[in-house]
């Protein structure tokens, strides 16, 4: 759905930087301004702060200096969290596997022979594919480098294997509890050729209906010498309301939850949930050893059944890190939000209606930041008016811009993290990155 994509697309450019601070350039593009428009209204001059004439009601007194140091010494710690070292093990299976594979002939005929039972019918106009990992289920074991099939029949599918230290490995999949047979028109796809019939071309177009059997839950586990390495968890439930197996956004519910596991690393999708059209979450965290290092979560209400007259609210928008920052909002009426934006850019030309519809969009937008679970903001974000020139004169565009609790200044994102100010947490950043890439090729020469 277009719309929900471009909302959830601007919370995270809202949201990213205080996890993960870019490298970018303190100033401004040449021949750009912008400003907050109204009384005390300032230009960026590629200085960290905006001059802002206006306070900031109901906000707490932080100045951005402060909230700089808090978001700093946030970014760090989470960083610090996490140690490529930790996922040495499970690189190391991968690996091996990789390393030593030189021929999956068995894979390949098992997996054709389970596609050609996932076929129900087959004309010139229509396949019927019903996908089921019932069709997929084997044991195979890598012996000199060649995965073979056993004949034994069993309801899961298992590799198995002997890594370099000479310790059984293996990797399961199983399937349990209740079966949902689900198709959507979007699962389909469309094929069409032109053959030859008495000496005239005709194209030939032919329909693919593909269908699911989900299981309520699937299970992946990943063990080394009889201990759990990694884990992977997919847990569902399905409400098809219809009496048959096609699922309809305005009728049905849908429940969905993954989880993945290393080590003591925990990423999870703790809920992605869709109920008739009229309301929506999404509750996502990674944690380690049970302590939750960031949380996202959002929520929305009314009707979003259809991407081009999308109406309700995202009630809930929420970002949190290690419970010391927290990035907060919603949005009021999706459907006069995104119109007010998308007028604003119609009218880029033309400075007084693109402030105008920006104003009202930003009526509709709460976005603040708090620290330590405060219940009052230290800063809000609302997105400002900027101008640039290009050959067809001025052209107004917006950006998301921070507003200190201070009430003395403001920010772009691009300049209040700066590559200046937050240099500790982008080395510690690229320090990471390249041990994570030095887990999966050793000899990598890393230059960033």
């Amino acid at each position: 759905m277009r719309k929900l994509s471009f909302l959830a697309m601007m919370f995270m450019a809202l949201s990213l930087p205080m996890t993960m601070v870019s490298c970018g350039d303190d100033d401004d593009p040449a021949g750009e301004q912008g400003g907050a428009g109204g009384e005390g209204e300032g230009q960026d001059d590629g200085d960290d702060e905006l001059v802002d004439g206006g306070g900031s009601a109901g906000v707490v007194q932080l100045d951005s200096i402060r909230q700089k140091m808090i978001l700093e010494e946030t970014a760090n710690e989470l960083l610090s969290r996490v140690d490529a070292a930790d996922f040495r093990v499970a690189a190391g299976l991968l690996e091996f596997v990789d390393q030593n594979s030189a021929d999956g002939s068995d894979i390949s005929k098992w997996a054709d022979a389970g596609l050609e039972l996932c076929c129900a019918n087959a004309t010139d106009s229509l396949v019927e594919m019903v996908y089921s990992m019932s069709n997929f289920c084997g044991r195979f074991e890598l012996r000199d480098g060649r995965w073979l099939l056993s004949p034994d029949q069993v309801g899961y599918l298992e590799f198995n294997f002997t890594d370099g230290e000479g310790e059984p490995c293996s990797l399961r999949l199983v399937c349990s509890g209740y079966n949902t047979l689900i198709h959507h028109a979007s699962f389909d796809e469309y094929n069409a050729e032109a053959t030859n019939t008495a000496g005239q071309s005709v194209r030939v177009s032919q329909r693919v209906e593909n269908s699911f059997v989900l299981p309520e839950r699937i299970d992946v586990t990943l063990t080394k010498g009889g201990s759990t390495v990694a884990t992977a968890e997919l847990a569902s439930a399905v409400q098809l309301r219809g009496g048959d197996n096609e699922f309809d956004y305005k009728r049905d519910a849908v429940d969905l939850a993954l989880a993945v596991s290393v080590g003591e690393y925990r990423w999870a999708i703790d809920r992605i949930a869709f109920e008739a059209g009229s309301s929506a979450s999404y509750i996502e965290s990674l944690s380690k050893a049970g302590e939750q290092l960031i949380a996202l979560r959002a929520e929305a209400s009314g009707d979003i059944t259809n991407d081009s007259d999308l109406k309700g609210d995202i009630t809930v928008l929420e970002l949190s890190i290690l419970d010391r920052v927290q990035v907060k909002g919603r949005i009021n009426s999706v459907e006069q939000f995104v119109a007010n934006l998308e007028n604003a850019t119609y009218n880029e030309r033309n400075e007084t209606l693109f402030r105008d519809y920006l104003d009202r969009a930003n009526q509709l937008l709460e976005m603040g930041i708090y620290y330590y679970q405060d219940p009052q903001p230290a800063a809000s974000i609302k997105l400002y008016p900027f101008a640039a020139y290009d050959y067809g004169g001025e052209r107004w565009y917006n950006q998301p811009v921070i507003t200190f609790g201070d009430g003395t200044s403001y920010s772009t994102f691009e300049s209040f993290f700066s590559q200046d100010a937050f240099q500790s947490v982008i080395q510690r950043f690229t320090d990471l990155a390249a041990d994570f890439v030095g887990l999966v090729n050793p000899d990598a020469n890393i230059a960033w």
